[in-house]
Parts: C-alpha cells; structure tokens; sequence
C-alpha cells in the first residue's frame, strides 16, 4: 500500500511516517457517514459526562484534564467520543474527517508513556500525562470536532500539515506520528453522532475493534 517502493525508505522512521497510495483508503462521500480519521483499534463513548468522559482498562478521564482548558471542554459535554489507538504496525498518518477550517493546533506538554494495552492498565490518566495536542475544527455543516492527538513511547512528535490552521476537506491529511506508539481522540457536540451497534457493544466490553481510514463507524444526526 506505500507509495514509495520498501527499498526507498532511509531508516525505519521514514517508512513509519509513509504515505500511502491514493486508492489504499477510501473516504466515504455520502455526507451522512461518519468515519475514522486513521488506522488503528478503535473504542466508541456514546455519551461523554462530566466526572468522566471515558474509561478504558479501568483509567478515567476527564475532558477538562486531557484539554487543560474547561471552557472548552464544556462544549463537548453530553457528545460523542472515540479513541484510535495506533500501534507500531499501523500507518501513522491521520485525517480530517469532514471538509471545513481548522483552528490552529495547540500543544499540551507531557510525557511520552506506552499506550499499549498493559501500560493503560498500570499507568493512572496516561492520557492526561503524556504530550499531546488539541485542535477544534469547524465544519461547513456549522458543527464542530475536537482533535486529540496524544504521543506515546519513542514518539519523536506530533507533526501538524495545518500549523496554522486553515481550510480542509474530508479525507485530507491532518498530520502524523513519528515513530512510536500513539492514539487519536475525538471529540464531537451533544445530539451530532450516532457510532454503529456493533463498535457500541465490543467498547462496552473494552474491546478494541480494527479499523482503517476512511472506514464508518457511524453516521451524523
């Protein structure tokens, strides 16, 4: 699926960070679906509360704690979540999901624990300790999602194509991880998604579900 033959990359790096050939994922274009931002395993949070907006392997998180910013996490009470673990193996390139204009990214200092499964375990808020960064997007809808990118070990960082924010489509590259472990969370409004029965069921029993780029895992209300 790379664009660039094996042979072509210098390190190992270079081909974590690949990009991939332009028909290797496909993003939906009927504007009802909702869909994953990139590869990886994926858990789904119907509704986020404000003592907790979701837990995973017995952890705890809430918004205002993983955004530093109260405000703005108030907006996303009530909403939707998911949470996009990449492992090593997968392509670390994410995306916009639908077309609209980006805020500019912001950076939020921390650690750069494991997010592999024992880790999250044993590591109390990792998500909230590790370095990561938030950005809020507004789509052409009139509706909004808030990106968390969240770095991991050996992650050397969080690289942001819209430094500056700026327009995007649906399916455009957002940015990527460098090499490492890492997840993608977003976050969506009250009464905006409803996520598939089955992502729902396997999430609820804290069950990771695989899934690509440009895959539904729902559809807008």
């Amino acid at each position: 699926e790379a664009l660039e033959p094996l042979e072509s990359f210098s390190s190992f790096n270079a081909f974590f960070t690949r990009r991939l050939k332009k028909d290797a994922r496909v993003f939906s274009p009927h504007p009802e679906t909702l869909v994953s931002p990139g590869d990886g395993r994926i858990l789904v949070f119907p509704k986020i509360r404000s003592d907790r907006i979701f837990q995973i392997k017995g952890s705890v998180y809430r918004l205002k704690d993983l955004l530093q910013n109260a405000s703005l996490a108030a907006q996303f009470e009530g909403g939707g979540g998911i949470a996009l673990r990449l492992a090593p193996v997968d392509y670390h390139r994410f995306h916009f999901i639908e077309d609209g204009r980006s805020d500019p990214p912001q950076k939020i200092s921390g650690k750069y624990y494991s997010v592999n499964p024992i880790a999250i375990r044993c590591i109390q808020d990792i998500f909230c300790k590790n370095a990561r960064m938030r950005t809020l997007f507004h789509t052409t809808s009139g509706r909004k999602i808030l990106y968390v990118e969240v770095g991991a070990t050996s992650v050397g960082s969080i690289v942001q194509l819209l430094p500056n924010g700026g327009p995007a489509q649906r399916g455009q590259e957002k940015g990527f991880f460098q090499f490492g472990g890492s997840t993608v969370l977003l976050f969506f409004e009250p009464h905006q998604v409803i996520f598939d029965d089955d992502l729902i069921e396997m999430s609820a029993r804290g069950i990771e579900t695989k899934i690509s780029a440009g895959e539904p895992i729902g559809k807008w209300k």
